[in-house]
């Protein structure tokens, strides 16, 4: 992820690299964010406040080097995520019991969870169509692989089903993105050498 976004700042521009999978994990934080205070769990508030300030940055610095086209359009990306993230605290503080808020809201984070751990799946499309991974973050999809192992390893230990889930899913899906990527650099290589 960081590195992505050092080259967007050397670069002054977003190029075509497309903010989607991280307004998605900006909505996943927020909501486990919500989940972390209901249910009163340090662990997941604390890792979550980190996540939400963390995606707020580069969304930020993705912002600030976007044109005006990608920034309207980005608009409307925040303003989808703002909406549900509203709608999910503003509906089940209004229209459930609080006995079932947890659970709810757990539902309702396994669900987006899912989403955020299958977003990346746009890029890899990208880069096995292209045979390019420049728009790949291989960091993002180590972090996935590991946060989904660490995370599912907590949710088991905790028996809760809201992370063990899209957790389940998080892990496998970093590690087959790392294998696509490994294997588009290794053609990429065989290619070139083949050239000289």
């Amino acid at each position: 992820m960081r590195l992505t976004f050092i080259k967007i700042r050397v670069r002054k521009s977003v190029g075509a690299f497309d903010l989607l999978s991280y307004v998605v994990t900006f909505t996943s934080a927020e909501l486990w964010l919500y989940y972390g205070i209901l249910d009163h769990d340090v662990a997941i508030f604390i890792v979550n406040a980190f996540g939400v300030v963390l995606e707020a940055l580069y969304i930020t610095m993705y912002m600030y080097y976007a044109t005006s086209d990608i920034r309207a359009s980005t608009v409307k990306k925040l303003a989808v995520s703002v909406v549900i993230i509203l709608l999910t605290i503003l509906l089940t503080l209004i229209t459930t019991h609080s006995f079932y808020r947890v659970d709810v809201v757990g539902w309702t984070c396994t669900a987006l969870s899912v989403l955020v751990s299958v977003s990346p799946v746009f890029d890899i499309v990208r880069v096995v169509k292209t045979c390019d991974v420049q728009y790949m973050s291989i960091w993002l999809s180590f972090a996935l692989a590991l946060n989904g192992a660490a995370w599912t390893a907590y949710g088991v230990t905790e028996d809760n089903d809201s992370v063990v889930i899209p957790n389940g899913f998080g892990c496998p899906l970093g590690v087959i993105q790392i294998l696509i990527y490994v294997g588009v650099r290794i053609v990429n290589f065989i290619r070139f050498a083949d050239f000289i």
